[in-house]
């Protein structure tokens, strides 16, 4: 065996492995290593979801209905799992008016969480909504949406709130059950 190359071939593995399993020492079994599977039943973080998007400027209407900004999904694997819950991007008017607008976190149907109003004025001051950071317990093992929105909550004429493409980010993380 050259001394700058090694393979599965040429080391003394006990068992035969599949993707996704990992090496493991066990003194007692031939070559005195095993390929096993990361048990995951005990671990805190068990998966993570993410997503960039709008894939497209997404515009709140001036009638005070919420307006998809991204969504994503995430497949839960116990029933007393959690969802940790991190959103990102910041709602900007197009020109300098006297708007109100907020955010919110929805699974599904079911509103979760609303902070706002957030106000741009004529002089373009801002105060920020910059995220949400949520933990969720959505129930038995199973797929669950959630989808970050925006609502016009006060209008000037025809000035709407918008976010960019690309200008927010989902990331949704499975946790362990409560210790």
């Amino acid at each position: 065996m050259s001394s700058q190359s090694v393979d599965e071939d040429n080391i003394h593995i006990s068992n035969a492995g599949s993707n996704g399993q990992y090496l493991q020492k066990q003194s007692g079994n031939t070559g005195g290593l095993t390929w096993a599977t990361v048990d995951t039943t005990g671990n805190l973080m068990r998966q993570v979801q993410f997503v960039n998007g709008p894939s497209s400027q997404v515009e709140a209407t001036t009638d005070g209905a919420w307006n998809d900004i991204i969504e994503l999904a995430i497949t839960t694997t116990t029933n007393d799992a959690r969802v940790f819950i991190q959103i990102g991007g910041k709602p900007r008017v197009g020109y300098y008016e006297n708007i109100a607008f907020v955010i919110g976190l929805f699974r599904g149907n079911t509103q979760l969480y609303e902070c706002g109003d957030s106000v741009a004025d004529n002089e373009d001051n801002y105060t920020q909504i910059s995220g949400i950071t949520w933990v969720d317990s959505p129930g038995n093992a199973g797929t669950y949406t959630y989808y970050y929105k925006l609502k016009q909550t006060q209008n000037n004429g025809s000035a709407k709130c918008r976010i960019s493409a690309n200008n927010a980010t989902m990331m949704l993380t499975e946790l362990g059950p409560n210790p």
